[in-house]
């Protein structure tokens, strides 16, 4: 039960980071769990193979898969939004490509073996006589917070407000950061 729990994070975590990437970009990025997938390997490739602490190996991770996507949008997105007829669909068609690349240039350097890094929480605890580990707490009490944190940011700040509803109209929110009475 508990681990349902912990993956359904994952997914709302995943989901909002979707959305997040939507509603400023304006591009359906389908490469973007591929992205996550960088940041996996990378951190997995600083601990094993680097013997890099890993919460400093899970930063280079996330940097790695940053300074990549960046590299995308400035290379890719950028100019199909830029080119004439660039819009939904040159997007979505460069971004189903990007994660075909992404994903063969990952099988070729890495294969198909799973990869697993050292539990980092180590221990076990027994709530009403479940067995959870310290690892899977860690992940829920995150996943916990960050949905917590990117609820308030999209209902609670200016931007959040403008960025929220992008996917539909822009029209249904702004009134809620106007001063004007109607």
């Amino acid at each position: 039960m508990f681990d349902g729990i912990a993956t359904g994070l994952v997914f709302v975590i995943l989901a909002a980071g979707l959305v997040i990437i939507i509603s400023t970009s304006k591009i359906l990025f389908m490469a973007y769990g591929v992205f996550y997938t960088i940041g996996a390997y990378g951190t997995w490739y600083m601990v094993h193979y680097l013997n890099m602490p890993y919460f400093l190996a899970l930063v280079v991770g996330v940097a790695i898969a940053g300074i990549i996507s960046m590299l995308s949008y400035i290379l890719i997105f950028r100019r199909l939004m830029a080119s004439e007829g660039g819009g939904f669909l040159a997007t979505l068609i460069g971004s189903m490509g990007l994660s075909l690349i992404l994903t063969q240039g990952g099988l070729m350097l890495y294969g198909t073996l799973p990869r697993s890094i050292p539990v980092v929480f180590k221990g076990t605890i027994h709530p009403l006589g479940l067995n959870v580990t310290n690892d899977k707490l860690a992940l829920v009490v995150m996943g916990v917070v960050i949905t917590i944190f990117l609820f308030w940011v999209y209902e609670k700040t200016n931007w959040g407000v403008l960025c929220g509803p992008s996917l539909i109209s822009r029209r249904p929110r702004l009134y809620r950061v106007s001063t004007l009475p109607w």
